[in-house]
């Protein structure tokens, strides 16, 4: 049995193209550009807990849902300083392992990771600090940006890669020119029994496709939460920080000039 961990934040349809448009075109370049120049390691919106007295609890579905967000914070605390301003990033990897709740903080010693659709690798750099339980953790992406990635998009992973525990994937396959292929290898690539973590943003009109495209790769869905409060929180948190470090750039503090 493999089970799949979705959490999702809604999109209107009208912003669609707006997303793709910026993902392939502007944001993903200009980030790998800026990457070599400035500390820029995240391309996730973030995560914050939000106050559910007086904003709203998540939407919640199935055995591992439901607000963690304590569980979650304790946890990040002993790996981040107060004040850290990757915080809502890393959160947002926490939130999507969190819907494991069978293993959640600690998974079994000597399990295997794969982040499909890594980045600059910032989730791996951070898994490996606050989950030093995964004896490896792998990433895939299409322009492998440091050592240890594996270049290959998410629709045409390699044969040789297999056997892993936990699939994560943060804000990425909504880019996918074929998500059933990405969930194909995502199934292909699991031990029986392991898990699909999957945050990402959807149309609201078209999340019940996503849930059947999960089915119909295989998987069994054991927990979903629609987390959209907590993203937008987590934006804010995230666009201050790279406004702080966009101010530095122009004062030229955090160039680096590669001979």
């Amino acid at each position: 049995m493999i089970l799949v961990d979705l959490i999702l934040h809604p999109i209107n349809t009208s912003l669609k193209l707006y997303y793709w448009l910026f993902g392939r075109f502007i944001l993903y370049p200009l980030m790998g550009w800026l990457a070599r120049r400035i500390d820029v390691r995240f391309l996730n919106f973030g995560y914050l807990p939000i106050d559910s007295g007086r904003e709203g609890r998540p939407t919640s579905v199935g055995r591992g849902a439901g607000n963690k967000d304590d569980v979650i914070m304790k946890h990040v605390r002993k790996f981040l300083p107060t004040g850290d301003l990757t915080l809502a990033h890393c959160l947002l990897y926490e939130k999507a392992l969190s819907m494991c709740e069978q293993y959640y903080p600690q998974f079994p010693e000597g399990a295997r990771l794969l982040e499909v659709g890594c980045g600059l690798g910032g989730g791996m750099g951070w898994l490996r600090k606050a989950h030093p339980e995964f004896i490896d953790v792998v990433g895939v992406d299409k322009v492998a940006s440091r050592e240890g990635v594996i270049s290959a998009t998410a629709e045409e992973l390699p044969e040789w890669v297999e056997h892993f525990d936990v699939v994560i994937n943060i804000e990425s396959s909504h880019a996918y020119s074929d998500v059933n292929r990405f969930l194909a290898n995502c199934y292909r690539v699991l031990k029986p029994g392991g898990h699909l973590c999957w945050a990402d943003l959807r149309e609201v009109e078209k999340m019940p496709q996503v849930l059947e495209n999960a089915a119909g790769a295989g998987f069994e869905r054991l927990a979903f939460e629609m987390i959209t409060p907590q993203v937008i929180k987590g934006i804010h948190a995230t666009a201050a920080r790279y406004d702080k470090l966009m101010e530095e750039v122009v004062s030229g503090d955090s160039w680096i000039v590669d001979g």
